[in-house]
Parts: C-alpha cells; sequence; structure tokens
C-alpha cells in the first residue's frame, strides 16, 4: 500500500512537472490604456488576457509615452489643475514623481537621452496651445526649485495638438489642428526650419525606428502621408479611409491602420502605395500599438472601450474584453532586450 501511494505520488509530481514545463513564459508584453470615462490607468497582460491593475492618475488623461529604457511612464492630463506631468515606474504601477509644468500639458515625447522631455503646454485660460517646452529632466529651474528647467520654448504656432522628437534628438515635429502642415524646429538653433505641406490638417503623426519614412494622418482626406525622413518632403499619400493612428512593422513599409467607420484594419504596402489586405474588426476601433515582437496589434476603441488583439500570423482578432469608457491612448512597455532584435 505504501508503495502504491508513494508511485501515485511520483506520478503527481511528474505530471505537475510535465504541466509546468508546457507553460509559456511570460513574455514580459505590457499593455497601457488612459481612459477618460473615469480617468484611469489600465494595464493588460495580452499573453494571459488578464488586466494585471486600473488605477486613476489625475483628470483628464490624454497620453503616454515611455522612456526609452523603459524605466519610466510619462502621462500627460489635461484638466489637472496642479499642471503636472506625471511619472510612473511601469513594472510596478507605482508614482514616481509629478513634474509641475507652466502651462495645461496636452501631449509629451521624449528625448533619446531618457534626460529630455518636450511637452505641449497649453494656456491655463483658453486651453490653446500654442507651442512647446523642453525640460531638463536632471536639474532645476534656477527661479522655481519646483520647476524642472526649461531649455527650449516654443510659443509660434496656434493649436498643437501632437510632437514628436527625431530619433537622433535634434528636431522636434509639431502638428497644429489649424495648420494643413508638419511644423519641423531645430532643438539647438530653436528656430523652425521646415514646413511640410499636406492636403489637409493631419490626425496624427508616427515615426518608426526603422525604414526611410515616417507617416501622417487624415480624417478628411481619408489618407495616409509618406514623408521622407531625410528631407521632410511628402514622397506619396495613400487612400483609403478616415486614418486616425496607425504603426508599423520594425522595418516601417508595411502600415497597419485601423478605420474606426469600415470597422477594420488597413494593411498597406508602402512600396506598393496601396491597402493590399483589411484585418476587420467586431466592432470600431481607433487607438492602436503593436508588439515589440512584432506578431500582433492591440486595439481600442475612443467611444467604445473593447480591447482587442489582433494575430499578424493569421490576421485574425484573438481576443475581445470589454474595458467599458472613452479610451483616449495605448502604449506597449518597452522590453530593452529586444531593441536590438526588432531594429534588425
Amino acid at each position: 500500500m505504501r508503495f502504491l501511494s508513494l508511485l501515485g505520488l511520483s506520478a503527481a509530481v511528474l505530471f505537475a512537472l510535465v504541466l509546468s514545463s508546457c507553460v509559456e513564459p511570460d513574455k514580459g508584453v505590457r499593455v497601457f490604456l488612459l481612459n477618460h470615462a473615469p480617468d484611469e490607468v489600465v494595464i493588460i497582460n495580452p499573453q494571459t488576457r488578464q488586466i494585471l491593475n486600473r488605477f486613476p492618475v489625475a483628470d483628464g488623461l490624454t497620453q503616454i509615452v515611455f522612456s526609452h529604457d523603459g524605466k519610466n511612464a510619462y502621462i500627460a492630463n489635461v484638466v489637472d489643475v496642479t499642471n503636472k506631468v506625471t511619472v510612473l515606474n511601469p513594472d510596478n504601477f507605482m508614482k514616481k514623481e509629478a513634474i509641475e509644468v507652466d502651462g495645461i500639458p496636452q501631449g509629451v515625447d521624449v528625448f533619446p537621452d531618457d534626460a529630455h522631455l518636450a511637452i505641449i503646454n497649453a494656456a491655463k485660460t483658453d486651453f490653446q496651445s500654442g507651442g512647446f517646452d523642453v525640460i531638463d529632466l536632471t536639474k532645476q529651474s534656477p527661479s522655481d526649485p519646483n520647476r524642472k528647467l526649461v531649455t527650449y520654448r516654443e510659443r509660434s504656432l496656434r493649436l498643437v495638438n501632437q510632437l514628436h522628437v527625431s530619433s537622433d534628438g535634434k528636431k522636434i515635429y509639431c502638428i497644429d489642428a489649424k495648420s494643413d502642415k508638419i511644423w519641423v524646429f531645430d532643438v539647438e538653433t530653436k528656430k523652425l526650419v521646415k514646413a511640410v505641406a499636406l492636403a489637409t490638417a493631419p490626425i496624427d503623426i508616427f515615426f518608426p525606428k526603422n525604414g526611410p519614412y515616417y507617416y501622417a494622418t487624415s480624417i478628411k482626406q481619408q489618407s495616409v502621408y509618406v514623408i521622407d525622413k531625410k528631407t521632410d518632403e511628402l514622397v506619396k499619400s495613400i487612400q483609403y479611409g478616415r486614418f486616425r493612428y496607425l504603426v508599423t512593422s520594425p522595418d516601417g513599409m508595411t502600415v497597419y491602420a485601423p478605420v474606426a467607420e469600415k470597422r477594420v484594419v488597413a494593411v498597406i504596402d508602402v512600396n506598393a502605395a496601396k491597402v493590399v489586405k483589411t484585418i476587420p474588426l467586431p466592432r470600431e476601433a481607433e487607438t492602436v500599438a503593436i508588439s515589440p515582437y512584432n506578431d500582433e496589434l492591440y486595439l481600442v476603441g475612443r467611444h467604445i472601450g473593447d480591447f482587442y488583439i489582433v494575430s499578424l500570423k493569421t490576421s485574425q482578432v484573438t481576443a475581445q474584453m470589454p474595458l467599458g469608457g472613452e479610451f483616449r491612448d495605448i502604449a506597449v512597455r518597452p522590453i530593452p532586450r529586444l531593441e536590438d532584435a526588432t531594429s534588425s
């Protein structure tokens, strides 16, 4: 009897070991979403389809970006009366710092040195954002020890709603809701150096790490604009639907762009300059991010809070999670060990 008990126990242990060896290790992908109703951050592990956390941060959350080393998440918010950019630890989701700024922060981007931050600052009176500030995250202002040192202030535009810092940290790109141009500023000279003319005011700009182009989207013209990184000249436009946001493959030559009205993700071959495939979605989605492993898309609706996972291998929706709310932004936490792999 004792022998049979030991045999049974050994079999159970062996089964447990075999079962545990079949469980796929955590790939480390974490998707961060900003909800506006209510104002909260939602963190999802797409591998397990689990909501890891959801918690309030500030009022009017509008954008989240990560430092390049993955150690900080910066969240801009529109109507927080204290006018701060919140810094979170993306690993344990704890608040690390609240950076006081001079206006109402409506958008942010991190410089490649992770030591400077570009912020769209709107006026406290009418919420109109005529430009941006660049702050040094390592230094305090001599005139106000509670604030970071401002190294560059630009106020020549009318209603900035998106900005991007170039991969070398030398240029800042802005789009203005009241202009049909992309405005390019030189960080060293602190001057406007280029205005990229488009057919209408763009909604968003996206810069792949690799490839010769960056992209802008248009609802009115139902187009994706393809722009040369070196010359900042418009190369071509691809018309299909009311594009808002997009991501690309690691080489920057395949574009994935949701079209909410059509309930699809348009897959664009940039060389061919056309939509080569569409991936159907159960409901509308606008905001999109891509896995660092280049195997999945993550999407959420701005007004319909369903979170989707799309397999890029099968072009099928593999998960649908109803979250509820109005989502303003989505981003994937960087995985430092994958930087070299995804850039090759």
